[in-house]
């Protein structure tokens, strides 16, 4: 598994956990620093989810778009708002995930400084920093099935119980993203 130090990547067992949240948090903290930030969503592309700004790339299994206005209130807007230098949204068949990534990476520099949102990414690659989210607020049968596994492999899991969260565990050197050492 690939990793990339450059990557933090936020993921969670339901929808509306608050992963934008934190991504538009972490991106107001880092605002000095250019930050793309990508929304990853696995479904079939026939639900025609992808009316958002500029396609990029446009495959049978997968779409990329990128976010060039604040207006509306799409995740990937609320990425610019808070400071995001670009913002994507990447939508893809489940197992097309990897390529769609793939294909998103080349259309970056090698020095992108990235904000992801995706839980099924990371049985693909293995980021600086894997947040998971947990909802309280949600019924268990809202949970994905799928995410149980994904959870074990998180670097820090957290809770959402609404509101903002603590980053303060979180840095950024030298365009690695890692946890802060604890001083004891």
């Amino acid at each position: 598994m690939k990793k990339y130090a450059s990557i933090l990547m936020i993921g969670s067992d339901t929808k509306k956990a608050g992963k934008t949240i934190l991504a538009c948090q972490i991106i107001r903290q880092y605002c000095d620093r250019d930050i793309t930030a990508v929304k990853i969503a696995c479904f079939d592309l026939k639900d025609n989810h992808l009316d958002r700004s500029e396609i990029v790339v446009e495959e049978e299994k997968y779409k990329i778009s990128e976010q060039l206005h604040t207006k509306g209130n799409s995740d990937t807007s609320r990425y610019l708002k808070a400071g995001a230098e670009r913002a994507f949204f990447l939508c893809a068949q489940k197992d097309y995930l990897k390529d769609a990534f793939e294909a998103f990476l080349k259309k970056l520099s090698k020095n992108t400084i990235l904000i992801c949102e995706s839980t099924s990414l990371r049985l693909f690659i293995k980021p600086g920093i894997f947040i998971f989210i947990e909802n309280r607020q949600t019924d268990k049968d809202q949970i994905k099935e799928y995410a149980d596994p994904i959870k074990k492999l998180a670097d820090r899991i957290i809770n959402y119980e609404g509101g903002h969260f603590d980053v303060s565990w979180i840095e950024l050197i030298d365009n690695k993203w890692q946890l802060k050492k604890q001083i004891t």
